[in-house]
Protein backbone atom coordinates (compact mmCIF):
# COMPACT_ATOMS: atom_id res chain seq x y z
CA UNK A 1 0.00 0.00 0.00
CA UNK A 2 2.47 2.70 -1.06
CA UNK A 3 -0.40 4.80 -2.91
CA UNK A 4 0.31 8.54 -1.57
CA UNK A 5 -3.12 9.02 -0.69
CA UNK A 6 -2.61 7.05 2.31
CA UNK A 7 -0.62 9.73 3.61
CA UNK A 8 -4.24 10.96 4.56
CA UNK A 9 -3.94 8.06 7.28
CA UNK A 10 -2.12 10.15 9.43
CA UNK A 11 -2.64 13.98 7.80
CA UNK A 12 -6.03 15.54 8.39
CA UNK A 13 -6.65 17.72 4.82
CA UNK A 14 -9.62 19.93 6.50
CA UNK A 15 -6.69 21.17 8.78
CA UNK A 16 -5.71 24.85 7.82
CA UNK A 17 -2.27 24.73 6.68
CA UNK A 18 -0.11 22.02 5.76
CA UNK A 19 3.44 21.87 4.82
CA UNK A 20 5.50 20.07 2.93
CA UNK A 21 9.53 20.25 3.57
CA UNK A 22 11.28 18.28 0.85
CA UNK A 23 15.30 17.85 0.86
CA UNK A 24 18.48 16.26 -0.37
CA UNK A 25 20.95 14.50 2.15
CA UNK A 26 22.99 17.68 1.54
CA UNK A 27 20.29 19.48 3.14
CA UNK A 28 18.78 21.12 0.05
CA UNK A 29 15.45 21.92 1.69
CA UNK A 30 12.27 23.18 -0.20
CA UNK A 31 8.97 24.12 1.92
CA UNK A 32 5.35 24.76 0.44
CA UNK A 33 2.43 25.80 2.81
CA UNK A 34 -1.09 24.26 1.91
CA UNK A 35 -3.40 26.51 3.13
CA UNK A 36 -7.19 25.65 3.12
CA UNK A 37 -8.85 28.73 2.62
CA UNK A 38 -7.00 28.93 -0.97
CA UNK A 39 -9.04 25.76 -2.01
CA UNK A 40 -12.21 25.47 -2.91
CA UNK A 41 -12.58 21.81 -1.44
CA UNK A 42 -10.27 19.81 0.89
CA UNK A 43 -9.97 17.46 -2.11
CA UNK A 44 -8.75 20.37 -4.22
CA UNK A 45 -5.74 20.79 -1.41
CA UNK A 46 -5.47 16.93 -1.57
CA UNK A 47 -5.17 16.73 -5.20
CA UNK A 48 -2.58 19.72 -4.93
CA UNK A 49 -0.16 18.13 -1.90
CA UNK A 50 -0.35 14.70 -3.35
CA UNK A 51 0.99 16.35 -7.05
CA UNK A 52 3.84 18.62 -5.53
CA UNK A 53 4.78 15.28 -3.04
CA UNK A 54 5.23 13.47 -6.28
CA UNK A 55 7.21 16.19 -7.88
CA UNK A 56 9.47 16.57 -5.08
CA UNK A 57 10.12 12.76 -4.78
CA UNK A 58 10.57 12.52 -8.62
CA UNK A 59 13.33 15.31 -8.33
CA UNK A 60 15.57 13.42 -5.86
CA UNK A 61 14.41 15.13 -2.77
CA UNK A 62 13.08 12.65 0.30
CA UNK A 63 9.50 14.28 1.55
CA UNK A 64 8.31 15.17 4.68
CA UNK A 65 5.09 16.52 6.13
CA UNK A 66 4.32 18.11 9.27
CA UNK A 67 2.24 15.50 11.23
CA UNK A 68 0.48 17.54 13.64
CA UNK A 69 -2.00 20.29 13.30
CA UNK A 70 -0.59 23.79 12.18
CA UNK A 71 -2.16 26.99 13.53
CA UNK A 72 -4.01 29.16 11.17
CA UNK A 73 -2.20 32.21 11.02
CA UNK A 74 1.02 30.75 10.15
CA UNK A 75 1.74 32.68 7.06
CA UNK A 76 5.18 31.75 5.76
CA UNK A 77 8.17 29.68 6.28
CA UNK A 78 9.07 26.24 8.08
CA UNK A 79 6.72 25.33 11.23
CA UNK A 80 8.42 25.75 14.38
CA UNK A 81 6.69 23.72 17.91
CA UNK A 82 4.93 27.24 19.00
CA UNK A 83 3.25 27.13 15.76
CA UNK A 84 1.46 23.73 16.37
CA UNK A 85 -1.98 24.29 17.28
CA UNK A 86 -2.51 20.56 19.08
CA UNK A 87 -0.80 17.69 18.56
CA UNK A 88 -2.45 14.24 16.55
CA UNK A 89 0.31 12.04 17.08
CA UNK A 90 2.54 9.65 19.39
CA UNK A 91 5.05 8.66 16.73
CA UNK A 92 7.37 5.74 17.70
CA UNK A 93 9.89 5.64 15.28
CA UNK A 94 12.33 2.14 15.20
CA UNK A 95 15.47 2.08 13.41
CA UNK A 96 18.60 -0.06 12.94
CA UNK A 97 21.29 1.08 15.16
CA UNK A 98 23.92 3.04 13.50
CA UNK A 99 27.32 1.96 13.34
CA UNK A 100 29.52 3.83 15.31
CA UNK A 101 32.02 5.59 13.58
CA UNK A 102 30.35 4.85 10.12
CA UNK A 103 31.55 7.21 7.23
CA UNK A 104 28.78 6.76 5.04
CA UNK A 105 25.43 6.26 5.55
CA UNK A 106 23.19 3.19 3.87
CA UNK A 107 19.63 2.47 3.39
CA UNK A 108 18.50 -0.41 6.07
CA UNK A 109 19.06 -3.86 4.47
CA UNK A 110 16.40 -6.78 4.94
CA UNK A 111 17.36 -8.21 7.93
CA UNK A 112 17.44 -4.75 9.52
CA UNK A 113 14.09 -4.43 8.27
CA UNK A 114 12.92 -7.62 9.67
CA UNK A 115 13.97 -6.80 13.02
CA UNK A 116 12.12 -3.26 13.53
CA UNK A 117 9.05 -5.62 12.49
CA UNK A 118 9.66 -7.71 15.27
CA UNK A 119 10.48 -5.14 17.81
CA UNK A 120 7.45 -3.04 16.53
CA UNK A 121 5.14 -6.00 17.12
CA UNK A 122 6.94 -6.18 21.02
CA UNK A 123 6.16 -2.58 21.71
CA UNK A 124 2.92 -2.86 19.78
CA UNK A 125 1.79 -5.50 22.41
CA UNK A 126 3.50 -3.65 25.51
CA UNK A 127 1.19 -0.55 24.53
CA UNK A 128 -2.00 -2.30 24.25
CA UNK A 129 -1.34 -3.82 27.48
CA UNK A 130 -1.15 -0.35 28.77
CA UNK A 131 -4.47 0.54 27.27
CA UNK A 132 -3.79 1.90 23.72
CA UNK A 133 -5.40 1.16 20.72
CA UNK A 134 -3.95 -0.31 17.33
CA UNK A 135 -1.45 2.14 16.31
CA UNK A 136 -1.63 3.56 12.78
CA UNK A 137 1.46 1.64 11.20
CA UNK A 138 3.73 2.66 8.18
CA UNK A 139 7.34 1.00 6.64
CA UNK A 140 9.06 4.63 6.79
CA UNK A 141 11.85 2.59 4.05
CA UNK A 142 13.97 1.54 6.49
CA UNK A 143 12.03 0.69 9.63
CA UNK A 144 8.53 1.01 11.54
CA UNK A 145 6.88 4.35 12.62
CA UNK A 146 3.68 3.17 14.96
CA UNK A 147 1.45 6.23 15.22
CA UNK A 148 -0.92 6.72 18.54
CA UNK A 149 -3.75 9.26 18.12
CA UNK A 150 -3.57 11.57 20.61
CA UNK A 151 -6.82 13.48 20.74
CA UNK A 152 -5.92 16.97 19.86
CA UNK A 153 -4.07 17.11 23.19
CA UNK A 154 -2.54 20.31 24.06
CA UNK A 155 0.36 21.48 22.57
CA UNK A 156 1.84 22.62 26.03
CA UNK A 157 5.04 22.14 28.18
CA UNK A 158 3.66 18.81 30.19
CA UNK A 159 2.84 17.10 26.68
CA UNK A 160 6.46 17.65 25.52
CA UNK A 161 7.73 16.06 28.91
CA UNK A 162 5.35 12.83 28.57
CA UNK A 163 5.88 12.31 25.74
CA UNK A 164 9.95 12.53 25.95
CA UNK A 165 9.84 10.00 29.02
CA UNK A 166 7.44 8.00 27.17
CA UNK A 167 9.78 7.63 23.86
CA UNK A 168 12.79 7.07 26.50
CA UNK A 169 10.98 4.40 28.60
CA UNK A 170 10.55 2.64 25.44
CA UNK A 171 14.21 2.66 24.28
CA UNK A 172 15.49 1.66 27.86
CA UNK A 173 12.89 -1.54 27.88
CA UNK A 174 13.00 -2.28 24.28
CA UNK A 175 16.09 -1.07 22.40
CA UNK A 176 18.54 -3.79 21.22
CA UNK A 177 21.77 -4.04 20.15
CA UNK A 178 20.20 -4.31 16.09
CA UNK A 179 17.31 -1.57 16.84
CA UNK A 180 16.02 1.29 18.75
CA UNK A 181 13.77 3.63 19.33
CA UNK A 182 14.23 7.20 18.24
CA UNK A 183 13.74 9.11 21.54
CA UNK A 184 13.94 12.41 19.20
CA UNK A 185 10.82 12.71 17.61
CA UNK A 186 9.21 14.08 20.72
CA UNK A 187 8.73 17.52 19.19
CA UNK A 188 5.47 19.00 18.49
CA UNK A 189 6.36 20.49 14.85
CA UNK A 190 7.82 17.48 13.74
CA UNK A 191 8.22 15.66 10.35
CA UNK A 192 7.05 12.61 9.02
CA UNK A 193 7.78 10.74 5.86
CA UNK A 194 5.05 11.14 3.35
CA UNK A 195 3.74 7.83 2.43
CA UNK A 196 3.78 6.68 -0.84
CA UNK A 197 7.27 8.42 -1.44
CA UNK A 198 10.58 6.54 -1.92
CA UNK A 199 13.18 7.22 1.04
CA UNK A 200 16.81 8.47 -0.22
CA UNK A 201 18.54 8.21 2.67
CA UNK A 202 22.38 7.49 2.40
CA UNK A 203 23.98 5.45 -0.48
CA UNK A 204 22.65 2.77 -2.44
CA UNK A 205 24.70 -0.30 -2.56
CA UNK A 206 24.04 -4.43 -3.03
CA UNK A 207 21.38 -5.61 -0.73
CA UNK A 208 20.52 -2.39 0.30
CA UNK A 209 18.18 -0.46 -2.05
CA UNK A 210 16.24 2.84 -1.92
CA UNK A 211 12.59 1.79 -0.88
CA UNK A 212 8.76 3.50 -0.75
CA UNK A 213 7.37 4.68 2.49
CA UNK A 214 4.38 2.19 2.69
CA UNK A 215 1.47 2.22 4.96
CA UNK A 216 0.86 -1.41 6.61
CA UNK A 217 -3.12 -2.99 6.42
CA UNK A 218 -4.67 -2.95 9.15
CA UNK A 219 -8.52 -3.71 10.21
CA UNK A 220 -8.23 0.13 11.81
CA UNK A 221 -7.02 1.84 9.03
CA UNK A 222 -9.03 5.06 7.63
CA UNK A 223 -9.21 8.28 6.29
CA UNK A 224 -8.18 10.77 9.71
CA UNK A 225 -11.04 12.23 10.37
CA UNK A 226 -11.18 15.36 13.18
CA UNK A 227 -13.83 13.45 15.46
CA UNK A 228 -12.87 10.06 14.82
CA UNK A 229 -8.98 9.88 16.64
CA UNK A 230 -9.45 8.41 19.47
CA UNK A 231 -12.31 7.68 21.53
CA UNK A 232 -10.78 8.99 24.52
CA UNK A 233 -11.07 12.75 25.29
CA UNK A 234 -7.58 14.96 25.43
CA UNK A 235 -7.22 14.72 29.48
CA UNK A 236 -8.32 11.12 29.17
CA UNK A 237 -5.03 10.79 26.66
CA UNK A 238 -3.27 12.70 28.96
CA UNK A 239 -4.09 10.24 31.95
CA UNK A 240 -2.79 7.65 29.55
CA UNK A 241 0.21 8.90 28.86
CA UNK A 242 0.24 9.82 32.60
CA UNK A 243 -0.10 6.12 33.45
CA UNK A 244 2.28 4.76 30.44
CA UNK A 245 5.26 6.72 31.79
CA UNK A 246 4.94 5.90 35.01
CA UNK A 247 4.66 2.24 34.52
CA UNK A 248 7.91 2.18 31.76
CA UNK A 249 10.26 4.60 34.65
CA UNK A 250 9.08 1.80 37.11
CA UNK A 251 10.42 -0.61 35.08
CA UNK A 252 13.80 1.72 34.27
CA UNK A 253 16.48 -0.14 35.53
CA UNK A 254 18.48 3.27 36.83
CA UNK A 255 15.65 4.06 38.99
CA UNK A 256 13.86 0.42 39.58
CA UNK A 257 17.56 -1.08 40.44
CA UNK A 258 18.19 1.92 43.29
CA UNK A 259 14.77 1.28 44.53
CA UNK A 260 14.28 -2.35 44.77
CA UNK A 261 18.44 -2.25 45.66
CA UNK A 262 19.33 -5.31 43.47
CA UNK A 263 22.59 -3.93 43.03
CA UNK A 264 25.11 -1.93 45.26
CA UNK A 265 25.23 1.87 45.56
CA UNK A 266 26.41 3.52 42.25
CA UNK A 267 29.53 4.38 43.27
CA UNK A 268 30.16 1.00 44.10
CA UNK A 269 28.70 -1.28 41.68
CA UNK A 270 30.50 -2.94 39.15
CA UNK A 271 30.42 -2.11 35.61
CA UNK A 272 28.71 -4.42 33.99
CA UNK A 273 25.79 -2.04 31.38
CA UNK A 274 26.65 1.67 30.38
CA UNK A 275 22.74 2.19 30.79
CA UNK A 276 22.65 0.71 34.42
CA UNK A 277 25.35 2.89 35.88
CA UNK A 278 23.86 5.91 34.53
CA UNK A 279 22.61 7.76 37.33
CA UNK A 280 19.06 9.62 36.78
CA UNK A 281 18.71 13.32 36.42
CA UNK A 282 17.93 15.42 39.36
CA UNK A 283 14.48 16.08 38.47
CA UNK A 284 11.09 17.18 40.07
CA UNK A 285 9.16 14.46 38.05
CA UNK A 286 12.40 11.39 38.80
CA UNK A 287 12.16 12.55 42.23
CA UNK A 288 8.04 12.00 42.58
CA UNK A 289 8.84 8.60 40.95
CA UNK A 290 11.57 7.86 43.69
CA UNK A 291 8.84 8.88 46.07
CA UNK A 292 5.80 6.73 44.33
CA UNK A 293 7.86 3.50 44.40
CA UNK A 294 8.94 3.93 47.73
CA UNK A 295 5.22 4.34 49.01
CA UNK A 296 5.04 0.16 47.72
CA UNK A 297 7.54 -0.96 49.43
CA UNK A 298 6.90 -1.10 53.06
CA UNK A 299 10.08 0.28 55.80
CA UNK A 300 8.67 -2.95 57.92
CA UNK A 301 11.46 -4.80 55.89
CA UNK A 302 14.12 -6.68 57.26
CA UNK A 303 17.26 -5.09 57.98
CA UNK A 304 19.32 -6.34 55.05
CA UNK A 305 16.73 -5.44 52.32
CA UNK A 306 16.07 -1.99 54.58
CA UNK A 307 19.91 -0.85 54.18
CA UNK A 308 20.30 -1.98 50.44
CA UNK A 309 17.06 0.01 49.61
CA UNK A 310 17.98 3.18 51.77
CA UNK A 311 21.98 2.24 50.12
CA UNK A 312 19.77 2.40 46.54
CA UNK A 313 17.98 5.79 47.09
CA UNK A 314 20.95 7.65 48.29
CA UNK A 315 23.12 5.85 45.21
CA UNK A 316 20.73 8.27 42.92
CA UNK A 317 22.20 11.29 43.65
CA UNK A 318 19.96 13.33 44.74
CA UNK A 319 20.01 16.43 46.07
CA UNK A 320 17.28 15.39 48.75
CA UNK A 321 18.01 11.57 48.56
CA UNK A 322 18.70 11.34 51.95
CA UNK A 323 15.77 13.41 53.20
CA UNK A 324 13.64 10.87 51.04
CA UNK A 325 15.26 7.60 52.62
CA UNK A 326 14.92 9.49 56.27
CA UNK A 327 11.06 10.08 55.65
CA UNK A 328 10.30 6.19 54.01
CA UNK A 329 12.60 5.18 56.94
CA UNK A 330 10.32 6.85 59.58
CA UNK A 331 7.23 4.98 58.52
CA UNK A 332 8.33 2.27 60.43
CA UNK A 333 9.46 1.61 64.18
CA UNK A 334 11.86 -1.04 63.76
CA UNK A 335 14.66 1.19 62.40
CA UNK A 336 15.94 4.49 64.97
CA UNK A 337 17.34 7.94 64.10
CA UNK A 338 20.58 6.61 65.41
CA UNK A 339 19.83 3.59 62.97
CA UNK A 340 19.31 5.45 60.08
CA UNK A 341 22.31 8.14 60.48
CA UNK A 342 25.10 5.39 61.28
CA UNK A 343 23.39 3.67 57.72
CA UNK A 344 24.17 7.23 55.82
CA UNK A 345 27.52 7.34 57.33
CA UNK A 346 28.50 3.89 56.48
CA UNK A 347 27.10 4.60 52.95
CA UNK A 348 29.48 7.66 52.64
Amino acid sequence: MGDIKNVWEIINPRAGVLEIRAFTDQRDTRTELFRQSNYETSDDLKKDFEARAKSFNEQGLNVYVVMNSIRDDLESGSCADADIAHRDWLLIDIDRVKPTGAKHRYPAGIDEIKHAVALGKSIESCMAEYGWPQPVRVFSGNGIHAYYPLSKLPNDDDAADLLKRLLRGLASEFDNEHVEVDTSVHNASRLTKVIGTIARKGQECEGRKYRVARLIPSKTTRETDETDLLPLKAHDVRKLLEDTVEKLELANPTLATAIQSKAKPAHRASNTSKKNNTPPDDTPNNNALLIRMLNRISADCGREDWKRIVFGILSTGFAKAEEIAYNWSAASDRYTDTDFNNLVRDYR
